[in-house]
């Protein structure tokens, strides 16, 4: 591993440090949450949500113009609540946007789209994804 000292500042080590506490499996969690990031491991949710469902990731013609994190601001507005995640994974897309035409129209034309995961998702994993997205 090189010296860093004299090519990073402490505030970029800061930021590397916590980029990688982000990303990585390593800092014990919640027997539930753990079980909650397996599940979205499992069903694949890292490949288009970033590592960890931290990191936004392309997405040409979508509404922000990227799948978002789900630790970002974006997050919070296109998953109002538990019940719009919770049709984002059965649905690939809440009712709210799609009975609204200017939202609809985004979903369409979007590169990347949310699957609908319907019965392929167990309610309990579901619930677990939940637990895992709030902590």
């Amino acid at each position: 591993m090189p010296a860093w000292r004299a090519r990073l500042s402490p505030r970029e080590v800061d930021h590397l440090v916590a980029w990688i506490k982000a990303v990585s499996d390593f800092e014990p969690v919640p027997e539930a949450v753990a079980e909650g990031r397996d599940a979205a491991a499992r069903l694949g949710c890292f490949a288009c949500h970033g590592a960890q469902g931290r990191f936004d990731t392309p997405n040409p013609g979508s509404l922000k113009g990227h799948i978002p994190s789900w630790t970002g601001r974006d997050f919070l507005e296109l998953a109002r609540d538990d019940a719009e995640i919770r049709e984002w994974i059965r649905d690939g897309s809440p009712r709210r946007f799609r009975d609204n035409p200017a939202a609809a129209f985004f979903l369409r034309r979007q590169a990347i789209r949310m699957p609908a995961y319907g019965g392929r998702a167990s309610d309990a994993d579901v619930e677990r994804i939940l637990a895992y997205i709030r902590w």
